[in-house]
């Protein structure tokens, strides 16, 4: 290997590991690792970002991997213990907005590692990359790579990194956390993002969590949220629940890290273009909850009213005895509805897409759509109902991907998004449907093919148009 190619010191399993073009092609960039002997590497996303991931490890020989990144990428990389450091000395708004895609990425890329039956395994500061140019996305620079030979063990096994103190458990047990998950890695990978947090607002790259007199006392920890530790605090309490990621995503968005450093709601950074999205939803829920709550409990108010002192009234005569009314027929019994047909009754036509096909995925799973005509004639018209809307969303899509320019990358992500909800619905709607819905599934099918040549080029949708209806 040429001693004059930079070197790349990000990361722990490695022997060394240099910034240079591709050694196979000789065309673009990228990073070279060479590793010890028994170290083999069995994710199939190598390196874990959000987006769409075309930087991976790949094998180019004997403990040899390249990783491709653009080298303007390159430009500006940085650990997250490097930003962390970065952020607490300049906390501007571009800092703090990088800060919450941080978390948002990391949360996120953890969630879908869970998925796919993996953990984060042997996640630290050092081996975790910021990439500023491109989304603020994230890498796991070592995830994947494990050492299953018996001697001699690679010097990182021998000496595992500082930041291991964040793990659970040891380092030969947390490698292998990145190949297999199990009931408990998913607790343990709650608590390590925790730690992470912790280390990127406060510099403790520890294990325990700060208690409130650190707060209050110590100037290094000190909040502008004492809210947010609360919540991070509760979470890391309560990891042992099977729904600890989804508190943890819920709190980070009720109150993200950039609070730390902002004393304010009005202050804080709004959302980038990788959360904004992702928060459109849940933004049109509240706002239709809030119209409700407002038409349910807000009442007029009630006008003044003097009250005049009286003399008490005599005692009335007391009432003479009514007679018993004869008794009444009791009404029939009420037939109730079959469920599928109050569940499809309770999907509204608004454009709150995805709640409708997961209600609609529901009623699939439980064997019932359809159960007789009435309920197959409801579940066809919220099909057709449901097409029209999409269509209609899509179309805007289409048009501000195709005039976004620089932007593209938020349309991309809600182009997909859009022709994966499409997808799911197919899969339940695909059999059930009238002439007239079929018709307009076809034209949707056509909309999401005429767009195919913008956005072929991305594996992931490539393999959505694969599976399009015929």
């Amino acid at each position: 290997m040429p001693s004059d190619l930079e070197e790349f010191p990000y990361g722990h399993i490695y022997t060394s590991q240099v910034i240079c073009p591709n050694p196979k092609t000789e065309q673009g960039w990228g990073i070279l690792r060479m590793v010890n002997a028994d170290v083999k590497h069995f994710s199939s996303s190598n390196a874990v970002a959000l987006a769409e991931n075309e930087m991976a490890w790949r094998e180019i020989a004997r403990q040899k991997y390249f990783l491709p990144i653009e080298q303007p990428y390159l430009n500006g990389v940085m650990s997250l213990k490097q930003f962390a450091k970065a952020v607490r000395e300049t906390p501007s708004k571009e800092m703090l907005l990088r800060l919450d895609d941080i978390a948002y990425f990391l949360i996120q890329a953890t969630k879908k590692l869970h998925q796919d039956g993996r953990g984060l395994g042997m996640v630290t500061g050092d081996n975790v990359i910021c990439l500023p140019g491109k989304n603020n996305e994230i890498l796991l620079l070592d995830h994947g790579f494990v050492y299953e030979g018996t001697f001699p063990k690679p010097l990182w096994i021998e000496q595992p990194p500082a930041d291991s103190v964040l793990w659970d458990q040891g380092i030969e047990k947390q490698q292998l956390a990145a190949m297999q998950l199990t009931e408990p890695e998913i607790r343990r990978d709650v608590r390590l993002l925790i730690r992470i947090f912790q280390g990127l607002l406060v510099d403790r790259w520890q294990k325990s969590i700060i208690s409130g007199e650190e707060i209050r006392t110590d100037p290094n920890c000190r909040t502008r949220s004492l809210k947010l530790w609360k919540k991070l605090d509760e979470v890391y309490a309560s990891s042992d629940n099977a729904d600890a990621i989804q508190r943890l995503e819920d709190a980070i968005e009720l109150h993200p890290l950039s609070q730390h450093f902002v004393n304010s709601e009005a202050s804080k950074p709004s959302a980038s273009g990788p959360r904004r999205f992702a928060k459109t939803l849940a933004g049109l829920v509240c706002v239709v909850a809030a119209v409700i709550g407002i038409v349910l409990y807000v009442q007029p108010p009630t006008p003044d009213v003097t009250v005049v002192p009286v003399d008490p009234d005599p005692p009335a005569d007391p009432e003479p005895p009514v007679d018993p009314e004869p008794p009444v027929d009791p009404e029939p019994p009420v037939v109730p509805e079959p469920p599928a047909l109050t569940i499809l009754k309770s999907i509204n036509d608004g454009t709150i897409l995805v709640d409708r096909v997961s209600k609609l995925e529901s009623a699939a799973a439980a064997g019932w759509l359809p159960n007789e005509l009435e309920v197959g004639l409801e579940f066809d018209k919220q099909c057709l109902s449901f097409l029209k809307v999409w269509r209609s969303q899509f179309s805007s899509e289409k048009t501000t991907f195709e005039s976004q320019g620089a932007e593209w990358q938020m349309a991309f992500t809600k182009l997909t998004e859009s022709t994966n909800l499409f997808l799911r619905f197919s899969d339940i709607a695909a059999t059930r449907a009238s002439s007239a819905t079929k018709e307009e599934a076809s034209t949707c099918v056509n909309l999401i093919r005429d767009i195919g040549s913008y956005l072929g080029h991305s594996d992931t949708f490539r393999d959505m148009l694969s599976k399009l209806p015929q």
